[in-house]
This record gives structure tokens, C-alpha cells and sequence, in this order.
């Protein structure tokens, strides 16, 4: 029953539906999934932690549901593409790992409306091939970060609904939407 004796498996789409209960603790075991996507259903409770061993990951969306807990283990993935984790109940920090050399070509992170505190990590200046960062409705704290007015791809930016202060940085790359209203 569950997950079990899919490592072949690739792509695994369970948008949209009435999905409720738990990641299972063996979500892991599908060490060939590139793409999943459980977004819009009810699903709650921490990341297992076996979700590091899903390294082979390019795009990862759990938006809208009740997750809990901290960020998780996703540092592992060796090259995404789309990371989604917004509206559900994460809190904590996020890591710095997030700007690792193997996340350069990360195109969209979506991370609003949770719970995320702490500074906005410095190293989200590596992700080179950024073109859309929302970061809105969350608990960061600190100035806003200079960076992502002159990343060179990044052309969306949503720092709305937190506490940063500060002077906003000067717009010298391609940035085309700022906002950060509510802070």
C-alpha cells in the first residue's frame, strides 16, 4: 500500500484535488521523481524527512494546503527549476543553501504566505537564472535586500506583507514588478 516500489516513477500531478492526511514517510523511495506537484488539496503535517533523498527534483509544487513545520530538506536537488511551498502553515528560517551552485538555473521560488522569518538569506544573489521570487506574507525582518533589484533575469519580486525596513535598493536590473506594500 502507499508509495511503494515506484523508483521509476517521474512525474507525479495531484493538483487540485481532495487529498487530505500526510506526505507519506516514504515519499523518498521515488528517487527518480523530477516533477511533483500536490498543490491546491489539504495535505498537512511536517515534510518527512525522507523528502532529501528526492534529489533528482526539477520542479516541486505544495502550494496551498496545510503543511506545518520548517522549511525542508530540499537543499539536495541538483538542478530545479520551480520551487512552490506557498499558503500553507512552514515557519522557521530559510536556509542559505538555497543559493547553492546547483540551484543557479532555479527560475521561480514561491514561498509566500507562510511563516517564514529571519533575514532574507544573501545567498539568493547566486540564483542567477531567476525571473520571478515571491516572498510576500511572511515574518522576514531586516533591510531590503539590494540584490534583487539588479539580478540580471529577475523580472517579478514580491517582498509585500513583511517587516523589512530600510531603504528600498535602487532598480538597476530587469526587474518589471516590485512590490513591497505592508512592511
Amino acid at each position: 500500500a502507499g508509495l511503494t516500489n515506484v523508483t521509476t516513477l517521474t512525474y507525479f500531478h495531484f493538483d487540485n484535488n481532495a487529498l487530505s492526511g500526510t506526505l507519506p514517510a516514504n515519499i523518498g523511495d521515488m528517487s527518480s521523481l523530477k516533477k511533483l506537484y500536490l498543490s491546491y488539496n489539504s495535505i498537512g503535517g511536517d515534510f518527512p524527512a525522507s523528502v532529501s533523498q528526492l534529489t533528482a527534483l526539477t520542479e516541486l509544487d505544495v502550494s496551498n494546503n496545510a503543511l506545518t513545520g520548517a522549511f525542508p530538506d530540499i537543499c539536495g536537488m541538483v538542478s530545479p527549476s520551480d520551487v512552490r511551498m506557498s499558503n500553507n502553515d512552514l515557519t522557521g528560517g530559510v536556509p542559505d543553501c538555497l543559493g547553492n551552485a546547483a540551484w543557479t538555473g532555479l527560475s521561480i521560488l514561491r514561498l509566500n504566505g507562510n511563516g517564514f522569518d529571519g533575514q532574507i538569506p544573501g545567498s539568493l544573489v547566486n540564483l542567477t537564472g531567476l525571473t520571478e521570487l515571491d516572498l510576500s506574507q511572511n515574518e522576514f525582518t531586516g533591510g531590503f535586500p539590494a540584490w534583487v533589484t539588479s539580478q540580471p533575469t529577475l523580472a517579478t519580486v514580491n517582498l509585500a506583507g513583511n517587516r523589512l525596513s530600510g531603504a528600498v535598493p535602487e532598480l538597476t536590473g530587469n526587474v518589471q514588478e516590485l512590490i513591497i506594500s505592508d512592511n
